[in-house]
């Protein structure tokens, strides 16, 4: 007979130390004051580092528009070209269509005319 495995029981357990809100200390004026200098730097440290980001993306933004710019306009001259060439097309076009006809037109003369060699 075998014997049943008893399957594992999951549970939640939470940390055994609770998250508290650390106590307020008491600061004198020294330590408050030194304390906001010591944020305060930092705080600059901050707003100087965001402000040499903010001055890179804004180089990287002026050259990203001059590669758009540049692109447009060779967009709009691929643009003009490809016009050019389908007016080129079309006159091509009709041109073979004229050709066409004068060849058929050669042949079926051709035709008759041996067909009246053959009545000679």
């Amino acid at each position: 007979m075998q014997a049943k495995k008893k399957a594992a029981k999951k549970t939640y357990k939470p940390s055994a130390k609770k998250k508290t809100v650390p106590s307020l200390k008491r600061m004198s004026l020294e330590e408050y004051i030194a304390f906001r200098a010591e944020a305060d730097a930092k705080m600059d440290a901050r707003q100087a580092k965001t402000e040499a980001s903010i001055d890179r993306l804004s180089v990287a933004h002026a050259k990203t528009e001059a590669a758009i710019d540049s692109l447009s306009a060779a967009h709009a001259r691929t643009e003009a070209a490809i016009q050019e060439l389908s007016a080129e097309n079309r006159l091509l076009a009709a041109e073979n269509r004229k050709t066409s006809a004068l060849v058929q037109e050669l042949i079926r003369n051709m035709g008759g005319l041996n067909n009246s060699f053959g009545t000679l």
